[in-house]
Protein backbone atom coordinates (compact mmCIF):
# COMPACT_ATOMS: atom_id res chain seq x y z
CA UNK A 1 0.00 0.00 0.00
CA UNK A 2 2.80 2.18 1.01
CA UNK A 3 5.57 1.03 -1.24
CA UNK A 4 7.40 3.94 -0.97
CA UNK A 5 6.66 5.28 2.29
CA UNK A 6 10.16 6.01 3.78
CA UNK A 7 10.66 8.47 0.61
CA UNK A 8 7.50 10.19 1.08
CA UNK A 9 8.31 10.59 4.78
CA UNK A 10 11.41 12.70 4.41
CA UNK A 11 9.61 14.50 1.21
CA UNK A 12 7.16 15.57 3.58
CA UNK A 13 9.31 15.78 6.63
CA UNK A 14 6.85 13.73 8.63
CA UNK A 15 7.22 13.44 12.66
CA UNK A 16 9.28 10.00 13.56
CA UNK A 17 6.87 9.12 15.64
CA UNK A 18 4.12 9.72 13.13
CA UNK A 19 6.04 7.45 11.23
CA UNK A 20 5.77 4.64 13.43
CA UNK A 21 1.97 5.36 14.15
CA UNK A 22 0.76 4.92 10.49
CA UNK A 23 3.26 2.03 10.46
CA UNK A 24 1.38 0.15 13.49
CA UNK A 25 -2.28 1.32 12.17
CA UNK A 26 -1.26 -0.32 8.40
CA UNK A 27 -0.14 -3.50 10.38
CA UNK A 28 -3.12 -3.35 11.84
CA UNK A 29 -5.36 -3.63 8.76
CA UNK A 30 -5.92 0.50 8.39
CA UNK A 31 -6.10 1.47 4.77
CA UNK A 32 -3.35 4.35 4.73
CA UNK A 33 -3.13 6.53 1.35
CA UNK A 34 -0.90 9.54 0.78
CA UNK A 35 -3.15 12.53 -0.34
CA UNK A 36 -1.53 15.81 -1.39
CA UNK A 37 -1.90 17.88 2.12
CA UNK A 38 -1.60 14.69 4.19
CA UNK A 39 -3.06 11.01 4.34
CA UNK A 40 -6.56 9.41 4.66
CA UNK A 41 -6.86 6.44 7.05
CA UNK A 42 -9.69 4.31 6.60
CA UNK A 43 -10.63 1.92 9.11
CA UNK A 44 -10.65 -1.61 8.73
CA UNK A 45 -14.13 -3.59 7.54
CA UNK A 46 -14.73 -5.09 11.26
CA UNK A 47 -14.21 -1.75 12.33
CA UNK A 48 -18.39 -0.44 13.13
CA UNK A 49 -17.34 2.98 12.43
CA UNK A 50 -16.61 3.14 9.00
CA UNK A 51 -15.69 7.00 8.96
CA UNK A 52 -12.21 7.92 7.36
CA UNK A 53 -9.93 9.97 8.85
CA UNK A 54 -8.13 12.94 7.54
CA UNK A 55 -4.50 13.97 9.01
CA UNK A 56 -1.42 15.77 8.06
CA UNK A 57 2.19 14.20 9.06
CA UNK A 58 3.09 16.99 11.26
CA UNK A 59 3.58 16.53 15.35
CA UNK A 60 0.87 18.67 15.77
CA UNK A 61 -1.82 15.63 14.86
CA UNK A 62 -0.04 13.39 17.25
CA UNK A 63 -2.75 14.36 20.29
CA UNK A 64 -5.36 14.21 18.23
CA UNK A 65 -4.67 11.39 16.29
CA UNK A 66 -4.76 9.04 19.91
CA UNK A 67 -7.46 10.63 21.15
CA UNK A 68 -10.06 10.43 18.39
CA UNK A 69 -8.76 6.82 17.72
CA UNK A 70 -9.88 5.59 21.33
CA UNK A 71 -13.26 7.25 20.39
CA UNK A 72 -13.95 6.97 17.17
CA UNK A 73 -12.40 3.07 16.45
CA UNK A 74 -12.24 2.10 20.10
CA UNK A 75 -8.11 1.21 19.20
CA UNK A 76 -5.40 2.40 21.31
CA UNK A 77 -2.44 3.52 19.40
CA UNK A 78 0.80 2.30 21.12
CA UNK A 79 3.18 5.10 21.65
CA UNK A 80 5.77 3.84 23.31
CA UNK A 81 7.09 1.67 20.13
Amino acid sequence: MLDNFDAVAKLIEMNKQFRKIIKELVDNGFGVKQTQKGFRIAPPKSCMNQRVYFTHGGEACLHPIRRDFVKEYGYRINFKK
